[in-house]
């Protein structure tokens, strides 16, 4: 909890101490965004490997329509995955890295 300083001497460490805290959320932050977009990627490329398997007609023929709906998800997988790096990659600017 934060306390009022009494003097110049405890407001340096006080903000010196919130400053440590800070940088110490940021990095937990920037590892869960990491570890986030990185165990969301792969079933998303399950998911869209599986897609593009039933468009290419590997489990049977496919009716026109169906294929509309498929590449519809598939192209919706891809934006999705896009905005997952993009978030990653934001995060990792504020860092520096």
């Amino acid at each position: 909890m934060f306390e009022i300083p009494k003097n110049d001497g405890q407001l340096l460490k006080e903000i010196e101490s919130l400053k440590k805290r800070i940088a110490e959320l940021e990095k937990s932050n920037m590892e869960f965004i990491h570890r986030a977009s990185h165990d969301m990627r792969t079933p998303l490329a399950i998911i869209k490997e599986g897609i593009s398997l039933v468009i290419d007609g590997v489990a049977g023929e496919v009716a026109e329509e169906q294929a509309k709906i498929l590449i519809t998800a598939r192209n919706n997988v891809d934006k999705l995955v896009d905005t997952i790096g993009k978030l990653a990659q934001l995060e990792g600017g504020k860092s520096g890295g």
